[in-house]
């Protein structure tokens, strides 16, 4: 009987363990997912200033066209590599990609250390956000 005993608590406690690593790692894998998001869309950035720098280097100005297809003609002029994955905007005042999904955009913003508690994820036509790097378009 006592061995049945120390066999139920021991379930028991095995079942109480697994659901609170699951609780409790669930948070740490959402931010884990934040910051690769962070990291993807930062080093996209990135690439596309660098592009933009190496045209600059090499003609003395920025491109003419501030546009969606600058980033596509940054690849055809061999100024980078492959285009990073999404929908960026580039002007004069910032690089930034437009992100579809609110939460995603949050987290993102929220790994870059901005303060989410006001507005989590600005609207990319908003001056007043140029620094941010998650950004939604807002619907025309």
């Amino acid at each position: 009987m006592f061995q049945l005993i120390v066999a139920v608590v021991s379930v028991l406690l095995i079942a109480v363990l697994s659901v609170a690593a699951f609780w409790y790692g669930g948070e740490v894998y959402s931010e884990a997912s934040a910051t690769r998001h962070f990291i993807e869309y930062t080093n996209g950035a990135m690439s596309i200033e660098g592009g933009l720098q190496l045209y600059h280097d090499e003609h003395g100005r920025y491109p003419p066209e501030i546009d969606g297809a600058l980033v596509q003609k940054l690849v055809e002029g061999n100024y980078l590599a492959a285009a990073p994955e999404g929908d960026w905007i580039v002007d004069s005042a910032r690089v930034s990609r437009t992100i579809k999904d609110e939460a995603t955009c949050a987290a993102i913003n929220k790994a870059d250390g901005k303060d989410t508690s006001v507005v989590k994820c600005p609207s990319c036509l908003d001056a007043d956000y140029l620094s941010w790097k998650g950004c939604v378009v807002p619907p025309s």
